[in-house]
Protein backbone atom coordinates (compact mmCIF):
# COMPACT_ATOMS: atom_id res chain seq x y z
CA UNK A 1 0.00 0.00 0.00
CA UNK A 2 1.71 3.53 -1.19
CA UNK A 3 -0.88 5.51 1.19
CA UNK A 4 -1.57 4.96 4.49
CA UNK A 5 -3.99 7.26 5.97
CA UNK A 6 -6.42 7.65 8.90
CA UNK A 7 -8.91 10.30 10.28
CA UNK A 8 -7.21 12.78 12.74
CA UNK A 9 -10.19 13.14 14.61
CA UNK A 10 -12.08 9.37 14.40
CA UNK A 11 -14.70 10.00 16.78
CA UNK A 12 -16.25 13.30 14.28
CA UNK A 13 -16.62 10.58 11.21
CA UNK A 14 -16.02 7.64 8.93
CA UNK A 15 -13.32 6.74 6.74
CA UNK A 16 -15.06 7.44 3.37
CA UNK A 17 -12.17 6.23 0.51
CA UNK A 18 -12.60 4.10 -2.53
CA UNK A 19 -9.60 2.51 -3.96
CA UNK A 20 -9.36 1.52 -7.85
CA UNK A 21 -6.84 -0.93 -9.16
CA UNK A 22 -4.42 0.25 -5.99
CA UNK A 23 -3.30 3.40 -8.05
CA UNK A 24 -6.72 5.80 -7.35
CA UNK A 25 -7.60 6.67 -4.24
CA UNK A 26 -11.16 8.75 -4.25
CA UNK A 27 -11.35 10.51 -0.60
CA UNK A 28 -14.83 11.23 0.31
CA UNK A 29 -16.12 14.16 3.03
CA UNK A 30 -15.96 11.92 5.74
CA UNK A 31 -18.73 13.25 8.48
CA UNK A 32 -22.21 13.75 8.64
CA UNK A 33 -21.76 17.56 10.05
CA UNK A 34 -21.29 19.51 7.12
CA UNK A 35 -19.36 22.06 9.00
CA UNK A 36 -17.64 19.93 12.13
CA UNK A 37 -15.70 17.47 10.33
CA UNK A 38 -11.58 16.37 10.63
CA UNK A 39 -9.10 16.07 8.21
CA UNK A 40 -7.54 12.65 6.63
CA UNK A 41 -3.88 12.10 7.45
CA UNK A 42 -1.93 10.54 5.09
CA UNK A 43 1.81 9.10 4.79
CA UNK A 44 3.29 9.21 0.86
CA UNK A 45 5.74 6.73 -0.10
CA UNK A 46 8.35 8.41 -2.55
CA UNK A 47 7.19 8.75 -5.93
CA UNK A 48 5.13 10.89 -8.11
CA UNK A 49 1.16 11.49 -7.62
CA UNK A 50 -1.26 13.19 -9.69
CA UNK A 51 -3.17 15.39 -6.78
CA UNK A 52 -6.86 16.29 -7.73
CA UNK A 53 -9.50 18.69 -5.66
CA UNK A 54 -12.86 19.77 -5.44
CA UNK A 55 -14.27 22.73 -3.67
CA UNK A 56 -17.99 21.80 -2.43
CA UNK A 57 -20.89 23.84 -2.84
CA UNK A 58 -22.24 26.99 -1.25
CA UNK A 59 -25.90 26.45 0.28
CA UNK A 60 -28.92 26.51 -1.81
CA UNK A 61 -32.41 28.72 -1.60
CA UNK A 62 -35.10 28.25 -3.43
CA UNK A 63 -34.27 28.84 -6.96
CA UNK A 64 -30.97 30.75 -6.28
CA UNK A 65 -28.58 27.88 -5.89
CA UNK A 66 -25.43 28.37 -4.30
CA UNK A 67 -21.85 28.73 -6.19
CA UNK A 68 -20.06 25.40 -7.78
CA UNK A 69 -16.69 24.01 -5.83
CA UNK A 70 -13.44 24.31 -8.39
CA UNK A 71 -11.02 22.07 -9.68
CA UNK A 72 -7.58 22.03 -9.19
CA UNK A 73 -4.93 19.06 -10.45
CA UNK A 74 -1.12 18.89 -10.39
CA UNK A 75 1.57 16.32 -10.14
CA UNK A 76 4.35 16.22 -7.44
CA UNK A 77 7.51 13.73 -7.31
CA UNK A 78 7.88 13.19 -3.55
CA UNK A 79 11.80 12.21 -2.57
CA UNK A 80 11.26 10.62 0.40
CA UNK A 81 8.32 9.60 2.93
CA UNK A 82 5.51 12.29 3.29
CA UNK A 83 3.38 13.53 5.85
CA UNK A 84 0.07 15.39 4.29
CA UNK A 85 -3.07 16.28 6.10
CA UNK A 86 -6.24 16.11 3.80
CA UNK A 87 -9.13 18.52 4.23
CA UNK A 88 -12.35 18.29 2.25
CA UNK A 89 -15.05 21.17 2.00
CA UNK A 90 -18.44 20.43 3.51
CA UNK A 91 -21.36 22.22 2.02
CA UNK A 92 -22.88 25.28 3.28
CA UNK A 93 -26.32 25.02 5.15
CA UNK A 94 -29.47 26.25 4.23
CA UNK A 95 -32.53 25.80 6.57
CA UNK A 96 -35.18 27.65 7.75
CA UNK A 97 -34.16 28.33 11.45
CA UNK A 98 -33.90 31.75 12.04
CA UNK A 99 -30.63 32.55 12.70
CA UNK A 100 -26.51 31.68 11.42
CA UNK A 101 -26.69 29.45 8.44
CA UNK A 102 -23.23 27.42 8.86
CA UNK A 103 -20.74 27.58 5.92
CA UNK A 104 -19.30 24.54 4.98
CA UNK A 105 -15.82 22.66 6.70
CA UNK A 106 -12.54 23.85 6.22
CA UNK A 107 -13.12 28.10 5.53
CA UNK A 108 -16.84 28.66 4.08
CA UNK A 109 -18.43 31.60 5.46
CA UNK A 110 -21.35 31.51 7.75
CA UNK A 111 -24.54 33.13 6.23
CA UNK A 112 -27.86 34.32 8.58
CA UNK A 113 -31.25 33.83 7.89
CA UNK A 114 -33.99 36.20 9.02
CA UNK A 115 -37.10 36.45 7.84
CA UNK A 116 -37.88 37.78 4.94
CA UNK A 117 -34.68 37.25 3.64
CA UNK A 118 -32.37 34.39 3.92
CA UNK A 119 -28.62 33.99 3.59
CA UNK A 120 -26.81 30.40 3.39
CA UNK A 121 -23.62 29.00 4.00
CA UNK A 122 -20.44 29.04 2.00
CA UNK A 123 -18.85 26.18 0.61
CA UNK A 124 -15.66 24.89 2.37
CA UNK A 125 -12.52 24.75 0.36
CA UNK A 126 -10.75 21.50 -0.29
CA UNK A 127 -6.61 21.38 -0.06
CA UNK A 128 -3.72 19.37 0.59
CA UNK A 129 -1.15 20.39 2.97
CA UNK A 130 2.26 18.91 3.32
CA UNK A 131 4.82 18.27 6.31
CA UNK A 132 2.56 20.22 8.65
CA UNK A 133 -0.84 21.25 9.01
CA UNK A 134 -0.87 25.07 8.78
CA UNK A 135 -2.60 27.29 6.05
CA UNK A 136 0.98 27.88 4.53
CA UNK A 137 1.87 24.46 4.25
CA UNK A 138 -1.19 23.92 1.76
CA UNK A 139 0.26 22.96 -1.92
CA UNK A 140 -3.44 22.49 -3.97
CA UNK A 141 -6.44 24.52 -3.38
CA UNK A 142 -9.94 24.13 -4.81
CA UNK A 143 -12.28 27.22 -3.50
CA UNK A 144 -15.66 26.63 -2.19
CA UNK A 145 -18.57 28.35 -3.87
CA UNK A 146 -20.66 30.80 -2.55
CA UNK A 147 -23.50 31.04 -0.67
CA UNK A 148 -26.80 31.68 -2.37
CA UNK A 149 -29.60 34.42 -1.45
CA UNK A 150 -32.85 34.95 -1.39
CA UNK A 151 -35.48 37.75 0.06
CA UNK A 152 -37.41 40.89 -0.58
CA UNK A 153 -36.26 44.44 -0.47
CA UNK A 154 -37.85 47.49 -1.36
CA UNK A 155 -40.57 45.72 -3.16
CA UNK A 156 -38.97 44.11 -5.42
CA UNK A 157 -38.49 40.42 -5.48
CA UNK A 158 -35.08 38.36 -5.54
CA UNK A 159 -34.97 34.83 -6.99
CA UNK A 160 -33.15 32.51 -9.16
CA UNK A 161 -29.54 34.08 -10.60
CA UNK A 162 -30.56 37.51 -9.23
CA UNK A 163 -29.38 35.58 -5.83
CA UNK A 164 -26.97 32.85 -7.09
CA UNK A 165 -23.33 32.14 -5.11
CA UNK A 166 -20.51 32.88 -7.30
CA UNK A 167 -18.61 29.81 -8.02
CA UNK A 168 -15.60 28.45 -6.22
CA UNK A 169 -11.66 28.72 -8.37
CA UNK A 170 -10.11 26.87 -10.16
CA UNK A 171 -7.74 30.20 -10.28
CA UNK A 172 -10.13 32.72 -9.43
CA UNK A 173 -13.58 32.24 -7.20
CA UNK A 174 -16.79 33.95 -9.18
CA UNK A 175 -18.34 37.11 -7.57
CA UNK A 176 -21.44 37.09 -6.85
CA UNK A 177 -24.77 37.59 -9.02
CA UNK A 178 -26.57 40.71 -8.28
CA UNK A 179 -30.25 42.49 -9.58
CA UNK A 180 -28.58 45.20 -11.71
CA UNK A 181 -31.74 47.69 -10.01
CA UNK A 182 -29.34 47.21 -7.38
CA UNK A 183 -25.79 47.51 -7.99
CA UNK A 184 -23.24 48.71 -5.05
CA UNK A 185 -24.14 45.47 -2.80
CA UNK A 186 -21.88 43.04 -5.25
CA UNK A 187 -19.60 40.92 -3.15
CA UNK A 188 -16.16 39.92 -5.27
CA UNK A 189 -14.53 36.77 -5.43
CA UNK A 190 -11.05 35.94 -4.22
CA UNK A 191 -8.09 34.89 -6.28
CA UNK A 192 -4.25 34.05 -5.92
CA UNK A 193 -3.12 37.03 -4.38
CA UNK A 194 -5.76 39.03 -2.86
CA UNK A 195 -9.08 38.51 -0.79
CA UNK A 196 -12.91 38.80 -1.82
CA UNK A 197 -15.12 41.59 -0.47
CA UNK A 198 -18.14 43.13 -0.51
CA UNK A 199 -19.08 46.71 -1.71
CA UNK A 200 -21.33 48.11 0.68
CA UNK A 201 -23.48 51.08 -0.95
CA UNK A 202 -19.50 51.54 -3.53
CA UNK A 203 -18.11 53.27 -0.70
CA UNK A 204 -16.04 50.48 1.90
CA UNK A 205 -15.07 47.38 1.39
CA UNK A 206 -15.21 44.08 3.85
CA UNK A 207 -12.13 42.08 2.87
CA UNK A 208 -12.16 38.19 4.34
CA UNK A 209 -9.70 36.13 5.97
CA UNK A 210 -6.87 34.12 4.91
CA UNK A 211 -8.10 30.44 5.01
CA UNK A 212 -11.94 31.85 5.98
CA UNK A 213 -14.49 32.75 3.87
CA UNK A 214 -16.62 36.04 4.57
CA UNK A 215 -19.11 35.84 6.70
CA UNK A 216 -22.36 37.41 7.82
CA UNK A 217 -23.99 38.10 10.98
CA UNK A 218 -27.31 39.64 10.07
CA UNK A 219 -27.63 42.77 7.97
CA UNK A 220 -29.63 46.20 9.12
CA UNK A 221 -33.48 46.22 8.72
CA UNK A 222 -33.79 42.57 9.38
CA UNK A 223 -32.15 41.38 6.12
CA UNK A 224 -29.65 38.36 5.79
CA UNK A 225 -27.33 37.49 3.70
CA UNK A 226 -25.05 34.21 2.76
CA UNK A 227 -21.64 33.56 3.46
CA UNK A 228 -18.47 33.54 0.89
CA UNK A 229 -16.77 30.62 -0.35
CA UNK A 230 -13.78 28.95 1.37
CA UNK A 231 -10.57 28.87 -0.68
CA UNK A 232 -6.77 30.05 -1.03
CA UNK A 233 -8.32 33.53 -0.21
CA UNK A 234 -11.91 33.62 0.23
CA UNK A 235 -15.05 34.88 -1.61
CA UNK A 236 -16.76 37.87 0.22
CA UNK A 237 -20.06 37.85 1.75
CA UNK A 238 -22.56 40.96 0.89
CA UNK A 239 -23.71 43.24 3.61
CA UNK A 240 -27.59 42.24 3.61
CA UNK A 241 -30.90 41.88 1.10
CA UNK A 242 -30.43 38.56 0.41
CA UNK A 243 -28.01 38.77 -2.51
CA UNK A 244 -25.23 35.86 -3.38
CA UNK A 245 -22.22 35.29 -1.93
CA UNK A 246 -18.82 35.40 -3.95
CA UNK A 247 -17.02 31.98 -4.27
CA UNK A 248 -13.28 31.34 -3.09
CA UNK A 249 -10.36 30.99 -4.99
CA UNK A 250 -7.77 28.01 -5.55
CA UNK A 251 -3.87 27.68 -5.41
CA UNK A 252 -1.44 25.37 -7.41
CA UNK A 253 2.18 25.79 -5.55
CA UNK A 254 4.56 25.98 -8.61
CA UNK A 255 7.35 28.18 -9.89
CA UNK A 256 5.94 30.79 -10.51
CA UNK A 257 3.11 31.11 -8.49
CA UNK A 258 2.24 33.67 -5.69
CA UNK A 259 3.54 32.88 -2.35
CA UNK A 260 2.26 35.03 0.40
CA UNK A 261 4.86 36.10 3.11
CA UNK A 262 5.09 33.21 5.64
CA UNK A 263 4.66 30.44 3.19
CA UNK A 264 6.65 27.11 4.24
CA UNK A 265 7.12 25.15 1.06
CA UNK A 266 9.81 25.35 -1.48
CA UNK A 267 11.15 23.81 -5.18
CA UNK A 268 10.96 20.36 -3.43
CA UNK A 269 7.17 20.31 -3.62
CA UNK A 270 6.27 22.36 -6.53
CA UNK A 271 3.75 20.97 -8.67
CA UNK A 272 3.95 20.22 -12.38
CA UNK A 273 0.89 19.50 -14.95
CA UNK A 274 -1.52 22.09 -13.78
CA UNK A 275 -4.76 22.13 -14.15
CA UNK A 276 -7.35 24.67 -12.98
CA UNK A 277 -10.79 24.56 -13.54
CA UNK A 278 -13.84 27.05 -12.34
CA UNK A 279 -17.87 26.11 -11.21
CA UNK A 280 -17.38 21.86 -11.34
CA UNK A 281 -18.61 20.37 -8.66
CA UNK A 282 -21.99 20.06 -6.22
CA UNK A 283 -22.28 18.74 -2.71
CA UNK A 284 -19.14 18.16 -0.20
CA UNK A 285 -15.82 18.35 -1.78
CA UNK A 286 -13.51 15.68 -2.55
CA UNK A 287 -9.75 14.93 -3.62
CA UNK A 288 -8.32 12.45 -5.14
CA UNK A 289 -4.69 10.44 -5.40
CA UNK A 290 -3.58 8.24 -8.20
CA UNK A 291 -0.23 7.07 -8.09
CA UNK A 292 1.89 7.44 -11.48
CA UNK A 293 5.37 5.52 -10.65
CA UNK A 294 6.87 4.37 -7.15
CA UNK A 295 10.75 5.14 -6.39
CA UNK A 296 12.51 3.61 -3.34
CA UNK A 297 11.15 2.71 0.15
CA UNK A 298 7.31 1.96 0.42
CA UNK A 299 4.91 1.40 2.85
CA UNK A 300 2.75 -1.88 2.21
CA UNK A 301 0.50 -3.66 5.22
CA UNK A 302 2.37 -1.49 7.90
CA UNK A 303 6.22 -3.08 6.66
CA UNK A 304 8.72 -1.50 4.54
CA UNK A 305 10.04 -3.54 1.42
CA UNK A 306 12.74 -2.32 -1.04
CA UNK A 307 13.57 -3.93 -4.28
CA UNK A 308 17.12 -5.24 -4.07
CA UNK A 309 17.41 -4.67 -0.67
CA UNK A 310 18.05 -6.17 2.90
CA UNK A 311 15.15 -7.24 4.80
CA UNK A 312 13.69 -5.93 7.73
CA UNK A 313 12.44 -7.41 11.05
CA UNK A 314 8.88 -7.16 11.42
CA UNK A 315 9.54 -5.58 15.18
CA UNK A 316 11.57 -2.38 13.28
CA UNK A 317 9.51 -2.41 10.05
CA UNK A 318 6.51 -1.59 12.87
CA UNK A 319 8.76 1.13 14.51
CA UNK A 320 9.78 3.00 10.95
CA UNK A 321 6.21 2.62 9.99
CA UNK A 322 4.43 4.29 13.14
CA UNK A 323 7.48 6.68 13.43
CA UNK A 324 7.71 7.77 9.85
CA UNK A 325 3.19 8.01 10.14
CA UNK A 326 3.42 10.22 13.43
CA UNK A 327 5.91 13.06 13.40
CA UNK A 328 8.09 13.22 16.74
CA UNK A 329 9.93 15.84 16.00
Amino acid sequence: MALLYLLQSPEKGQLNVTISDEKEYTFNYPCESLFECTPYIVTFSPGYYTLETWGAQGGSYHNGNGGKGGYSRGTIFLKQATNGFLYIGGQGTANHTEGPQNGGYNGGGHGHFSSPSYGSGGGGGTDIRLLSNTLYHRIIVSGGGGGSGFGYAFTKNYYATHNTGGYGGGDKGADSTTNPSYRGFESYGGNQTNPGGVNLEKEKTIPTEFGLGGSNTGGAGGYSSPGGGGGWYEGGAPGGLGFGAAGGSGYLLTENSYKPPGYKLGPDYYLTNTLSLNDTRAGNGMIKITIVKLTGWQIKNCKFYCSNCFSLSPVLSYVLSFAILFDFS
